[in-house]
């Protein structure tokens, strides 16, 4: 009998033991969304993407199973003002990234934005959110940052080209962020061209002060070696613009870039405005991707984690 009670009572802490176990393996899913700048300039006829990366603490799960999500929108936190999205593919790069106890493993969410205007227009979410409804019916509700969505009838470089394109970067508010972009332009006419504005296509960014001319342009020329130590990425800019190009001439200069707010940038369009032959014309410049932020240098401080139950 004495064995018998002994038995029943390994095999209750046997059980117990188990259960606790099991219980405690059974992780939590969190997210944390790193949140950007989406800056998307494309023709009326483009069916646009977006790729959000999201850090994961588990990498097999629903909450990254392109079949198991039912529904996808973007939209501004009331969800009042809406597009369609579709996901496309889920990938996991081989960034892996301890924050707090948890390592977190970076994926990338490709979506297509299911929108379609016949005509110019410029969209600004001050906020844009990421829903996301899975087919168990969890609800996913992700701030990604916010979205500047311009639409143009064409890009075109009829009178004036690039010659040079190139971002620099350097650390501003604790992340990898773009500094300034060196452009040089090239007049391809028999006339005079004089610009007259250069607008980034972007609600975020803006075009700099500090415009420097570059007479003899290398790859290894940095921001730093143009503009003054003491230069402010919030300072406003309140300078005219005028750079004239005569017959087929070629200039380079630095623009430095200023923020509204401190959201990581990659990749934007230009909107030159220019005066030829006496008359104002336009010239939108494809957006370019300057640089590629690997995420290794995120401010980790003002990071918000979303819970999930599995």
């Amino acid at each position: 009998m004495r064995k018998k009670i002994i038995f029943i009572v390994c095999l209750c802490i046997f059980v117990i033991a188990f259960i606790i176990i099991i219980l405690s393996s059974k992780q939590d899913l969190k997210a944390i969304v790193i949140e950007k700048d989406y800056s998307l300039t494309s023709t009326v006829d483009t069916i646009d993407q977006i790729n959000v990366p999201i850090l994961l603490n588990q990498k097999s799960s629903y909450f990254s199973d392109v079949n198991q999500i039912d529904k996808m929108t973007l939209s501004n936190l009331q969800e009042d003002d809406m597009m369609q999205a579709k996901i496309i593919n889920i990938s996991f790069s081989d960034e892996k990234i301890k924050i707090e106890d948890d390592n977190y493993y970076m994926a990338i969410y490709t979506c297509e934005i299911e929108f379609f205007p016949t005509e110019e227009m410029k969209w600004y979410f001050p906020e844009i959110y990421l829903n996301i409804l899975y087919k168990n019916n969890v609800q996913a509700k992700l701030k990604i940052g916010e979205m500047t969505y311009n639409k143009v009838n064409s890009f075109n470089q009829e009178h004036l080209s690039l010659s040079t394109i190139r971002g620099t970067t350097s650390m501003i508010n604790n992340n990898n962020m773009l500094d300034g972009m060196f452009l040089g332009f090239r007049n391809q006419t028999n006339n005079d061209i004089t610009i007259k504005n250069i607008e980034i296509m972007d609600h975020n960014l803006y075009i700099g002060n500090e415009i420097n001319q570059v007479k003899e342009y290398n790859e290894k020329l940095k921001g730093e070696d143009i503009l003054q130590n003491n230069y402010s990425y919030l300072q406003p800019n309140d300078k005219d613009l005028s750079i004239h190009l005569s017959s087929k001439e070629s200039k380079t200069y630095y623009f430095p870039i200023l923020y509204d707010d401190y959201y990581i940038t990659q990749s934007f369009a230009l909107k030159l405005t220019y005066e030829y032959l006496g008359e104002e014309r336009i010239a939108y410049l494809e957006p370019y991707l300057f640089f590629i932020n690997h995420y290794e240098t995120i401010d980790k401080e003002h990071l918000k984690i979303y819970q999930y139950t599995l």
